[in-house]
């Protein structure tokens, strides 16, 4: 039920059509705010669904790469096979978290055995003992003020 204020010297036909734009105008703004909230959850679910893409797309870019390799490698003969570095850099990081797994893998992909990984990380020139050059870096990224924490990683085999 509507109040009605009488306001001297304004005919009572205004003062209604007033309170009736103010309601329309009150059902507008309302209208809005339910639009707005249903535009900022269709922005979230959107925002959700570009990283899902972004996921799907990577998984593609990686399924291409692999398609591509066993095209290539599938009929050569396992020491005539050629990789890329992406091939190869995925191998490497495949068999150092699970051996198992890779050579699981291997079985389903032409990937290279462990024996050419070992073989291509031997040319990266990692040595025993302690890496100086390494040790050189970390003090000069610390004495720039670029390296706040560092982790030193020692292997007690010889």
């Amino acid at each position: 039920m509507a109040t009605v204020i009488h306001v001297p010297n304004v005919p009572e036909m205004v003062v209604e059509t007033e309170i009736m734009q103010s309601v329309k105008l009150t059902d507008s703004l309302n209208a809005i705010t339910m639009k707005t909230m249903e535009i900022k959850e269709l922005y979230v679910e959107l925002r959700k669904l570009k990283e899902e893409l972004a996921k799907v797309r990577n998984m593609l870019s990686v399924a291409g790469k692999l398609f591509e390799n066993e095209k290539f490698n599938h009929s050569k003969p396992a020491n005539g096979r050629r990789y890329t570095d992406f091939i190869r850099n995925l191998s490497v990081n495949l068999s150092f978290y699970s051996q198992a797994g890779f050579e699981k893998l291997r079985t389903i992909f032409t990937l290279p055995s462990l024996t050419s990984i070992k073989n291509h990380l031997a040319k990266v020139g990692c040595a025993s003992g302690i890496l100086k050059n390494a040790l050189a870096e970390i003090e000069h990224k610390i004495s720039e003020g670029h390296l706040a924490e560092a982790t030193l990683s020692l292997d007690g085999m010889a």
